[in-house]
């Protein structure tokens, strides 16, 4: 040990003998290379990636991102919202009723579609607030019409031939079925091109188990969504009216609440607030090659918007780019609200905390060295956020969901 010491102690006055302090790097000490207002010189953009050309805008249709407050945030941060539109139109029936579901056998609106809040006789079965309910018969059906009873100022988003993930809560005993059927209309052959099953017992994978058993389709458990299968419908070519509908082969009792539809990921097309960094970010310190560490404070908004969702996951990613824009390294991590959720999807990392309970920092460090060139005309780094997994990592199976968000005080560190 004392050998060490000694060894170390003179490699250090070779250094300073040297003249090579600055080979520490201290000047990058508590440095960050972004400001933490999320302002200029930093130019934040949602999904910056994708033309979206006839088929909306990012703004208006997909994600939304704002000011919430000025320097109430950590470290006197401001703080934003993040949010994944869900397109869905009173998916949590927290306007008071069930539209605007229909209801549907052979053409005759025979089945009783009810709808519970406090006080109901059923309200122990009360799912996410307020909660739709029905009581059938063999073959009847609730369903929507997309894109026409899609939230309405987001009906740009259903676009010919795209996927689109969807998900809800239910309990049920039976086997729950959802449909989807491609330009249906009223009166045409029962629901029958795609169905999708729900089951009753724990984690959806029994049936006739019991009422009190609060499901999620997809499930959770990732054995059994693999075996359930996607959960995604392609929009027809013309969009003509095709339907999402509930139903059952046979008489059936069942609830279902906090139904969430968005346009699938693909190629260019993410749910990501991006910002690009150049070599000389800031006038005082220039980006080298090195180890990187991202950071940003999340928590959960105490009020939702209309329709709104709290995110389950926050995906963080790091992209180091060479001289000709190309990427050089790629680091990615998606965080989970819920102890639960972290051991299903990723045991390998540890849990963050659960930011419903107050602001949770979320920290993705490069895996190895990120090599900018020394000049470059081109942004050299990219950094995103997004308030999902719109990526296909940490499991295999798509876990893409509307959801929202508030984000304050991002920092890029230079480690070493």
């Amino acid at each position: 040990m004392k050998r060490f010491i000694r060894i170390t102690s003179l490699f250090s006055a070779l250094i300073i003998i040297s003249g090579c302090q600055e080979q520490l790097f201290t000047e990058y000490d508590n440095e960050s290379f972004i400001s933490k207002n999320m302002a200029a010189p930093d130019v934040w953009e949602l999904m910056p990636d994708y033309d979206f050309a006839s088929e909306g805008t990012a703004v208006t249709d997909y994600m939304d991102y704002s000011m919430v407050s000025t320097g109430t945030g950590p470290n006197s941060a401001n703080v934003y919202r993040l949010e994944i539109y869900n397109l869905m139109d009173n998916g949590t029936f927290e306007d008071g009723n069930t539209n605007p579901w229909k209801t549907y056998q052979s053409g005759v609106p025979v089945p009783t579609l009810d709808f519970i809040t406090t006080g109901h006789a059923d309200d122990a079965y009360m799912i996410d607030g307020d909660t739709a309910y029905f009581d059938i018969n063999g073959g009847d059906k609730a369903y929507i019409l997309l894109p026409d009873d899609l939230e309405p100022t987001r009906s740009a988003a259903y676009i010919s031939n795209k996927n689109y993930v969807f998900g809800f809560s239910y309990r049920t005993i039976s086997v729950l079925d959802m449909y989807f059927e491609p330009d249906w209309t009223v009166g045409s052959p029962e629901f029958s091109v795609y169905k999708y099953q729900a089951k009753g017992g724990v984690d959806g994978s029994q049936t006739n188990i019991s009422l009190n058993n609060i499901n999620v389709y997809p499930p959770k458990d990732a054995a059994v969504a693999a075996a359930i299968g996607p959960n995604v419908f392609t929009a027809s070519y013309d969009t003509a009216s095709d339907a999402l509908a509930f139903g059952s082969d046979t008489s059936l009792e069942a609830y279902f609440d906090s139904v969430t539809i968005v346009r699938d990921s693909e190629e260019n097309f993410n749910y990501r607030l991006k910002v690009e960094l150049d070599l000389d970010q800031r006038e005082d310190l220039k980006m080298i090659s090195g180890y990187y560490r991202f950071s940003v404070y999340v928590r959960e908004e105490a009020v939702l918007p209309a329709y709104g969702t709290h995110a389950q996951s926050v995906e963080l990613t790091i992209r180091g780019l060479d001289s000709g824009n190309q990427m050089e390294y790629y680091g990615q991590r998606t965080y989970y609200k819920t102890q639960e959720l972290q051991n299903l999807y990723d045991p390998s990392n540890s849990w963050t905390g659960d930011w419903s309970a107050g602001w949770v920092e979320l920290v993705l460090e490069s895996s190895r060295t990120i090599q900018l060139p020394n000049y470059s005309s081109t942004p050299v780094m990219e950094l995103t956020i997004s308030p999902s997994n719109p990526g296909s990592s940490s499991g295999g199976w798509n876990r893409l969901a509307p959801g929202s968000i508030e984000i304050s005080n991002p920092t890029l560190e230079f480690i070493y």
